[in-house]
């Protein structure tokens, strides 16, 4: 439609245009036409042109058709190396990883660059039952720092969610002095840790508490209220009262005065784990004038009261510090 109004004002589509309509194909009639058009209207493929072929080649499921763009003759030497990347992107986005971490590797043996977002896409899309360790070098081929960090704590969530979490403390070892600089911003990949961790089934709160640990007297970082806030609710799918107390304290020690949300989390925690009495007190701390906190309230009630294990003998008294703020 918009080409046809360009045509009616008497603009020509450019190498541009053609190459967002090609992209957005995801058949293989459609990417052929526009191609077509394209060349008809003496329109010169450029290095764009050629990566939305790839791309929508990639979507269509058209594989071969992906990797035939690359050695198209009429594709300039120059442009070898980020149509590779390319490749390998669209290829392992797509399901293809084997095909693409072999283009990887002939690349990285011929000593050719490869994007760092390519490899960053083969971490991202690896196959969940693969080995960790391939993950692992692909992060340490990534040379410049901002790239680095994505690719390292993209290994990391892969390794939470796929319940490969046992070398996750090794790992942030070993890479303590890389994680320390002070360019690096590492916060927020932190909170997306946490954030995996709390809704990763069975919740791994001891990782948990070992990351914070980490954080905390290695790396000399402030956890986040995120961070908190998401351990808080892994203590809750755990029915853990013991490091639900400690993430607690936590927000004290650190100057994060607890709000509503942290509260609702802890009345959680303590319903979940049986603790009725200690929930009682904590409930009655907690402002009821929103409508929706007395909703979550009585849905804890519901879901939390009947989900927990019952105690099979008395447990050691607790006591719960309120925060006065």
């Amino acid at each position: 439609m918009v080409i046809e109004q360009m045509k009616d004002a008497g603009v020509k589509p450019d190498s541009i245009t053609f190459g967002y309509l090609i992209n957005n194909c995801n058949r293989e009639d459609d990417i052929t036409k526009y191609y077509t058009e394209m060349k008809e209207a003496g329109v010169q493929a450029t290095k764009r042109v050629y990566m939305s072929l790839i791309d929508a080649y990639a979507a269509s499921g058209q594989f071969e058709k992906a990797k035939q763009v690359v050695s198209d003759p009429d594709v300039p030497a120059s442009n070898q190396n980020e149509l590779k990347s390319e490749l390998i992107s669209a290829l392992a986005s797509h399901g293809r990883r084997a095909d693409a971490l072999s283009i990887y590797e002939e690349m990285k043996n011929d000593k050719c660059h490869v994007e760092p977002k390519s490899i960053i896409s083969l971490i991202e899309y690896s196959d969940p039952k693969g080995d960790l360790s391939t993950l692992v070098q692909l992060a340490n081929d990534l040379q410049d720092d901002n790239s680095w960090i994505d690719g390292f704590f993209r290994m990391i969530l892969f390794a939470v969610r796929n319940k490969k979490s046992s070398n996750i403390l090794d790992l942030l070892k070993q890479n303590k002095v890389r994680l320390s600089k002070v360019d690096i911003p590492a916060e927020y990949h932190y909170d997306e840790v946490f954030w995996a961790i709390a809704e990763t089934e069975p919740s791994d709160v001891k990782l948990g508490m070992n990351l914070l640990r980490f954080m905390k007297d290695e790396l000399g970082f402030v956890p986040s209220r995120k961070c908190l806030d998401f351990l808080l609710h892994a203590c809750v799918n755990a029915k853990d009262i013991e490091n639900g107390l400690l993430v607690w304290k936590e927000y004290q020690s650190v100057g994060l005065p607890c709000n509503v949300l942290s509260f609702l989390r802890m009345y959680q925690v303590l319903l979940a784990s049986g603790d009725s009495e200690g929930a009682k007190k904590l409930v009655s701390k907690i402002p009821k004038d929103d409508e929706d906190v007395k909703h979550i309230i009585e849905e804890s009630q519901i879901v939390y009261s009947h989900s927990r294990t019952p105690k099979k003998k008395k447990s050691k008294k607790r006591t719960m510090v309120f925060p006065t703020k």
